[in-house]
């Protein structure tokens, strides 16, 4: 598909696997975990609530989604368990659409931890340092994604994706 320059049209997409678990990890400031502890993401605050998204080591435990706590902290008694959070989400997501306007002008935020940019409009831009850049950015604001370049919108949305399913194979 063309744009309407007559260009090839090439789409970025920066991608935050278990985006609503990172973005509530970011706000634990003072005990911030490392993704190599098992920690669950809630969908709320109460005893029964279930698990939503986990990290690698949480899953590598037995913990799954649709677990509730009691079931999740039987597999693993150490488990972090943390409530989803708005606020959290809401930085979060702001944080990646800057880091999609480092790359280009054309920016759509397309689902929670998901950001297209149209790269068609600066065709003499190296896009590749660009998203390097922004990709660095996210990882210094505790916010790690990945990227995929495509002629459409969802082949890069799979070349992203399949590079997080290879980095966090368990999720």
């Amino acid at each position: 598909c063309c744009s309407a320059f007559g260009r090839p049209a090439v789409f970025a997409v920066l991608h935050v696997s278990s985006f609503a678990l990172h973005a509530a990890l970011r706000l634990r400031a003072i005990d911030r975990p490392s993704l190599d502890r098992a920690v669950a993401l809630l969908a709320d605050s109460s005893r029964n609530s279930l698990v939503l998204q986990c990290t690698p080591a949480a899953h590598r435990a037995g913990i799954r989604t649709g677990m509730t706590v009691p079931q999740a902290l039987a597999r693993c008694p150490r488990l972090l368990v943390c409530p989803r959070t708005a606020t959290g989400e809401r930085e979060a997501a702001a944080l990646l659409r800057t880091a999609a306007f480092m790359i280009a002008p054309s920016v759509e935020e397309t689902e929670p931890g998901v950001c297209t940019a149209d790269l068609t409009l600066g065709a003499e831009l190296n896009h590749r340092a660009l998203i390097g850049q922004g990709l660095a950015w996210l990882q210094a604001q505790d916010l790690p994604a990945t990227a995929g370049l495509g002629r459409t919108p969802l082949l890069a949305l799979y070349a992203a994706a399949r590079k997080s399913t290879r980095l966090n194979s368990s999720h």
